[in-house]
């Protein structure tokens, strides 16, 4: 299903517009008249864009959220489809391997890593696990899986098994680049 709004608004009818969409995106629902299409999962991918273009501006909102109503339903929101929904991937994607670095120079000092990381690579990997393409989606979850064991062992403060599953994980991401990169 694909619904367009092509309109020329006043300020004040544009603002009723957008606090009518964000009041039905509250409720779980996402449309552009009076039928709507309900979204689950509690998070949407959210992108926005603001541009100058001559003399006016041009502000791009795209909004992308796991629904109901189809029968093929994916299991994850689908925002990876073209470039643009990459866009938010690749910032995940990149936000994990950040934190996994500093995770994996902690448990290499003898350490547990700080809970504010711990806390923001399992919300990142979470994130970008819903992205993940169905042809690696398997690696991911393997992948996944070795992380949080890797923290669980370094909690336990076993960090000889922690870095055998650090040492796993890289090998699988390296394995995973090579295969679908």
């Amino acid at each position: 299903m694909k619904k367009k709004l092509k309109k020329e608004m006043t300020y004040s009818e544009a603002a009723e517009f957008f606090t009518s969409l964000a009041g039905r995106l509250a409720e779980g629902t996402v449309g552009l008249d009076r039928h709507g299409i309900e979204i689950t999962g509690g998070t949407v991918f959210v992108e926005a864009e603001l541009k100058r273009k001559g003399e006016g501006v041009e502000l791009t909102v795209e909004l992308k959220g796991e629904h109901t109503t189809s029968s093929k339903r994916d299991s994850r929101p689908h925002p990876s489809r073209g470039e643009k929904g990459r866009r938010g991937a690749k910032h995940l994607k990149k936000a994990v391997a950040a934190l996994w670095k500093v995770i994996k120079r902690d448990i290499q000092a003898g350490r547990m890593p700080a809970s504010r990381d711990v806390g923001d690579i399992k919300t990142a990997m979470e994130g970008y696990g819903r992205l993940a393409r169905p042809q690696w989606s398997v690696q991911w979850l393997k992948c996944a899986g070795l992380v949080e064991e890797c923290l669980s062992q370094a909690e336990k403060g076993d960090f000889s098994k922690a870095m055998e599953a650090a040492r796993e994980v890289d090998r699988l991401t390296k394995e995973c680049h090579k295969e679908y990169k």
